[in-house]
């Protein structure tokens, strides 16, 4: 068992983490040379490793957030919708460094603006419950 625990969060375990993907950021460097496209199977794999971590963490996430629902006495509707939002967030970021990675400017670049495009979707029942709200108050 770890000693460096802070509220749940393994902080040597984040440590681990990224120093393993610095070596795998060495090996594909050391490996291009010899075969190309080794480097791109490396960078995917790191990244699947990486969102195992964090979605195995992601329990910890969901106990603040039912947390400072019932502390607050906010709308569980409100909350989701911010969580969809770090999906497509992390989702997209993830996908667009994958083709950068790759070479793959242009998709990049359309993963872009279809992750920009379904966060203002996702978010539009804020929007509209913010407008909502002010009718509510000018009226």
């Amino acid at each position: 068992k770890r000693d460096y625990v802070y509220r749940g969060v393994e902080l040597m375990s984040v440590i681990d983490i990224v120093l393993c993907m610095i070596l795998v950021v060495f090996l594909g460097l050391k490996l291009k040379s010899v075969y190309g496209e080794i480097n791109i199977m490396l960078s995917l794999g790191a990244c699947l490793f990486i969102t195992y971590a964090v979605v195995t963490r992601l329990n910890i996430l969901i106990q603040y957030i039912s947390r400072i629902t019932s502390a607050i006495n906010l709308d569980i509707q409100y909350i989701g919708i911010i969580v969809k939002m770090l999906a497509v967030s992390y989702i997209c970021q993830l996908g667009s460094a994958v083709c950068r990675d790759a070479s793959s400017t242009a998709i990049a670049v359309q993963i872009d603006i279809i992750g920009r495009i379904s966060m203002v979707l996702i978010g539009m029942p804020v929007i509209m419950g913010v407008v909502e709200l002010l009718s509510k108050l000018i009226a």
